[in-house]
């Protein structure tokens, strides 16, 4: 029992601070760089999955290393690698789905008449327009086509076709993406699947409703927002020189836009906690480490 109180009160308890203070200083430093400030106006992949991995690996790395030391070795050496890999997935998961939370929920829905209203809010993300109209014959295109997954077994396909809200001189476009994953069968048969899936892309977009729509989120930096903008100044060149904003549709009812993904978050740092607990009840306790930390405080 003994051992069991000293490996709770040094590195189990430490652990828990570490894992809550990683979520709320990456919200809290996004919030005032990113959301309010916008000094750092990354991309939404390095906020929600790139910054969500590093941050736990070096937090682990730098604050709990040696206090992993206090766990025995076992004879292959490789127990304290085991649990800090342990606490940095532990800490990462609720970390990458309370970033993907963040990045929705601190906007509120703004209902205007026009397009041209968005310019009022220029740090809001999710509107209502009541009125608009799209040209539908002057959309741009940008397919994607590539490989991922292990040995590259996936075939990623998609489709970002975006029109101009109004006429050709504004600078909001109505955005649509459609995607598919397939598998990886050889370079033939990927053109042909490459083929059938801008046939059925263009199709749907040809019959596309327009105006059935719950509101629009306008995207931040982003891969799809990359995707969009090369779409439309590939097809027209002077759009390069201004800012484009693209809006994409949703069907979905606006406070489902989170998909209780805070609710998932405590759902994951519950389960990391307890696989690191139960995973401490088992091994001894390394004395000379011990020693040093205690002679630390």
């Amino acid at each position: 029992m003994k051992k069991l109180f000293i490996k709770i009160k040094y590195l189990f308890i430490p652990y828990i601070l570490l894992g809550v203070g990683t979520i709320l200083f990456l919200a809290g430093f996004r919030w005032i760089f990113n959301f309010h400030w916008n000094l750092l106006n990354l991309k939404i992949e390095i906020w929600e999955l790139w910054i969500p991995i590093c941050l736990p690996f070096f937090s682990v790395l730098f604050i709990l290393r040696n206090r992993i030391k206090i766990i025995k070795q076992s004879k292959d050496e490789r127990r304290h690698f085991f649990y800090q890999m342990i606490m940095v997935i532990a800490i990462t998961v609720p970390n990458f789905l309370f970033q993907a939370y963040w990045s929705k929920a601190l906007f509120d829905l703004q209902t205007v008449n026009s397009i041209t209203e968005i310019e009022n809010f220029p740090k809001e993300k999710y509107f209502k327009i009541n009125n608009f109209n799209v040209d539908r014959e002057k959309f741009a295109i940008h397919t994607v086509m590539e490989t991922s997954g292990r040995y590259n077994r996936q075939l990623n396909l998609e489709f970002y076709a975006s029109a101009p809200f109004g006429e050709l001189k504004s600078n909001y476009w109505y955005g649509k993406k459609y995607s598919e994953l397939s598998e990886n069968e050889g370079e033939e048969q990927n053109q042909q699947a490459y083929k059938l899936f801008f046939e059925h892309s263009c199709n749907k977009y040809r019959h596309l409703r327009f105006q059935k729509v719950k509101y629009f989120e306008r995207l931040v930096p982003s891969n799809d927002l990359d995707a969009f903008l090369k779409g439309i100044i590939f097809k027209y060149p002077e759009k390069a020189t201004t800012n484009q904003i693209v809006l994409v549709s949703k069907k979905d009812e606006f406070d489902n836009r989170t998909d209780n993904k805070l609710i998932w978050t405590f759902v994951a740092f519950g389960i990391g906690l307890t696989i690191v607990f139960i995973s401490l009840l088992f091994p001894g306790i390394d004395r000379i480490a011990y020693n040093k930390i205690k002679r630390r405080r």
